[in-house]
């Protein structure tokens, strides 16, 4: 949005845009326009596959837009926002359904909404991968009752997956249930929880329980110097220390300390465990795999916010903000097929995505007798790039011939 005019000046267009032109642009695409395109795009997409799903938020300074209002903001503004759920499909690699909402709305509450859209779209027979920022027992009870197959990260602290740690907390480090190139142990318990017959699957991991001991040493140090230097304190400075430390406060506020042995034991005998939850068929193998997949939804919500600027709406309505959020997300998806396309071809030639850009801005065009024609020959590179996203050059120079905006 920036550097509009600029972008079009140097490109294939021959209409120059400006910002102004581009804000009406934005407000004129409707809501049934968006999901038309939804549903035309979903389809294309393989069904069968595991798709990603996850929250992140948007920041405004305008007060203009509806959907803003304050919550829990990922980027650590001060700032209200817009939310927005995201499906990415973990095979494709490509962003597939995006809802926005209001930034209120924390996400384990939003997700039965979320959901709610894939009939519409005609989402049928996939596998929801999330974290355990969505769990709840009227979630996965939702999810089960809908026919939607789910793979979650779930707390260790939820009593059923608590006493199934305990109980197989053994047996799980035997060397049958290690799973080879992973580096960790596996198995899976079959019962009823968060109030579901489904099927838990406990990891322990030594290094991560190398790596959370050693954290948990290093903060009791902390506190410990932390507490040496307080004289007197209320029950409530005192409070982030019991985890650790055995107090006793007098009603002078003067109080005496004590490593709690028995407390710190029982951390670390938890430490080194996490659990999947799934009503898959999925062996423990299958489901670490498909969990692991899940940073793809990461990888694109940096690129939205970072590589298409989104990190800030920059918008000042309702309707505004829904065109660019919709036109940053097809933006998304081009990017997204691009890499995918080009991922092998970049490795090899050392190219970064930004360098592809600079290359194909070189590609031109000129008015010569009533046609336009490309003012080169298309370089090497171009070819190359171009035959990767299956395109010839004759394609671009039909493309330009005809197709160029008028």
């Amino acid at each position: 949005m920036s550097y509009l005019d600029e972008f079009c000046e140097r490109s294939l267009c021959k209409r120059s845009i400006s910002d102004k032109l581009a804000s009406r642009i934005f407000a004129s695409i409707s809501n049934s326009e968006r999901m038309g395109f939804f549903r035309l795009w979903v389809a294309k997409l393989a069904q069968g596959e595991y798709i990603a799903y996850d929250v992140t938020s948007f920041s405004s300074y305008a007060k203009g837009i509806t959907d803003t209002e304050w919550g829990y903001n990922r980027d650590g503004d001060r700032l209200p926002q817009i939310n927005m759920g995201l499906y990415v499909g973990q095979e494709s690699l490509l962003p597939a359904f995006y809802a926005t909402y209001p930034g209120s709305i924390i996400d384990k509450s939003h997700l039965p909404s979320m959901m709610a859209y894939n009939d519409d779209l005609g989402i049928k027979k996939v596998c929801f991968v999330m974290d355990k920022g969505f769990v709840s027992s009227a979630n996965l009870g939702y999810m089960h009752n809908e026919g939607h197959a789910y793979v979650v990260a779930v707390e260790n602290r939820s009593k059923a997956v608590r006493h199934a740690i305990e109980e197989y907390r053994r047996e799980v480090k035997s060397s049958r249930c290690h799973l080879g190139k992973y580096g960790l142990f596996g198995l899976e318990v079959k019962g009823r929880f968060y109030g579901v017959t489904s099927t838990l699957h406990i990891y322990y991991d030594p290094d991560l329980e190398a790596a959370q001991i050693s954290d948990m040493y290093r903060k009791i140090a902390s506190e410990g110097e932390e507490l040496a230097q307080m004289r007197e304190a209320t029950e409530s400075q005192l409070k982030k220390y019991r985890r650790h430390y055995t107090i006793v406060r007098d009603k002078s506020g003067k109080f005496s300390y004590e490593l709690n042995h028995d407390a710190i034991d029982l951390l670390a005998e938890n430490m080194g465990y996490f659990c999947l939850l799934t009503d898959t068929q999925l062996p423990p193998e299958g489901m670490i795999s498909i969990y692991r997949n899940r940073d793809v939804i990461e990888k694109v919500f940096c690129e939205l916010k970072n590589h298409i600027d989104m990190k800030r709406l920059r918008t000042h309505s309702q309707d505004t903000t829904e065109g660019k959020m919709f036109c940053a997300f097809l933006g998304l998806i081009l990017r997204k097929y691009v890499e995918n396309s080009l991922s092998a071809w970049m490795r090899k030639n050392k190219f970064t995505f930004e360098r592809v850009v600079r290359e194909l801005i070189k590609v031109r065009s000129i008015s010569s007798h009533g046609k336009r024609r490309l003012t080169n020959p298309l370089t090497k590179k171009q070819k190359e790039i171009f035959s990767l996203l299956g395109a010839k050059t004759e394609d671009i120079e039909l493309f330009i011939d005809t197709y160029h905006v008028q």
